[in-house]
């Protein structure tokens, strides 16, 4: 299960990228970041308690240095954003009708 994961990550990443650029898609892409956020901010609260005897991280260079609450509180402020452009996006069509 692990490699599928680990390979399927950075395509579904660069797939919300590219949903979230086009307008027609928006509202897709919000809602797999989201999805993706959400995932990332479990795995790393259940990191953070020390369920596990070894955590593997893929972090990039940015983040790598941070211990694993701050990386919780950064994945949370990110995963509010994805929350916000969503909402955000919604109102927007809802006006454009």
């Amino acid at each position: 299960m692990a490699p599928v994961v680990y390979y399927s990550l950075p395509f579904l990443e660069g797939a919300a990228v590219l949903l979230l650029i086009i307008p027609k898609y928006q509202k897709v892409g919000f809602i797999l970041s989201s999805i993706l956020l959400l995932s990332f901010t479990v795995y790393v609260a259940i990191a953070a308690l020390g369920i596990w005897d070894k955590i593997p991280c893929g972090c990039g260079a940015l983040i790598a240095g941070m211990s694993w609450h701050q990386h919780f509180f950064f994945n949370l402020f990110f995963l509010f954003t994805s929350f916000l452009g969503l909402y955000l996006n919604k109102n927007q069509n809802y006006f454009n009708k």
